[in-house]
């Protein structure tokens, strides 16, 4: 009778185990290639809202660059201008800057603060002289944009997933542009980081050890 009872609790937690499995939001991002595609949706609302972003470029359009698996499961919505490169997130009605002088390559959807809400994270691309790419992530719950103090020279970074959609993986990125707002990342499978949360924080787990930790401004 004992062994019968440990077998049922065992069983029990198990079944338990598996249930915080699937109610946890599996993460949305690309696998090995994401493509970045413009359109005017949703754009004339955005331009209303972002009045204070005046391009110094006559010709500078913007575009909504918001890949189809962010815009059926979250509220997001991804803007990026033509020239300027200047990337923004609508988002509950208001904007934020996701990056300037190069702009946004990659984004992703992950719930790892646990609040069955997800977060956008995203990567972007800048510099004067020398390149560099960063990772950061937009909070829904705080709506605070965090840019992580990691800078990764000469290269662009693309953010991807395994096949369960249980992992956040930094990797670098081959770009193919068609424009600013029209290109095609490819993923090298050279693992820079993890995107993780430990003690309710959201960190980066390093796996390059050629990086910068703090920002490098030229």
């Amino acid at each position: 009778m004992v062994i019968i009872y440990a077998l049922i609790l065992t069983i029990a937690g198990c079944a338990n185990d598996e249930q915080v499995t699937s109610d946890t939001l599996a993460i949305r991002a690309a696998t090995t290639e994401l493509g970045i595609k413009p359109s005017t949706n949703q754009v004339e609302d955005f331009l209303n809202k972002n009045r204070k972003f005046i391009s110094s470029y006559d010709t500078d359009t913007c575009f909504n660059i918001t890949p189809d698996f962010v815009a059926e499961n979250s509220e997001f919505s991804v803007f990026k201008y033509s020239i300027s490169s200047g990337s923004f997130l609508l988002y509950d009605g208001e904007f934020y800057s996701l990056g300037m002088f190069g702009g946004l390559t990659s984004v992703a959807l992950a719930d790892l603060d646990r609040d069955s809400r997800y977060e956008l994270y995203f990567t972007s691309g800048w510099g004067s002289g020398i390149y560099r790419s960063q990772i950061g992530y937009f909070n829904p719950a705080t709506k605070k944009v965090t840019v992580f103090d990691f800078q990764y020279f000469d290269h662009d970074m693309i953010l991807t997933t395994d096949e369960p959609g249980t992992s956040l993986f930094v990797k670098e990125a081959a770009i193919e542009y068609v424009s600013l707002v029209d290109l095609k990342l490819k993923s090298d499978n050279k693992l820079i980081a993890t995107i993780v949360s430990e003690k309710g924080k959201i960190k980066l787990s390093y796996w390059k050890t050629q990086y910068s930790p703090r920002p490098f401004i030229t």
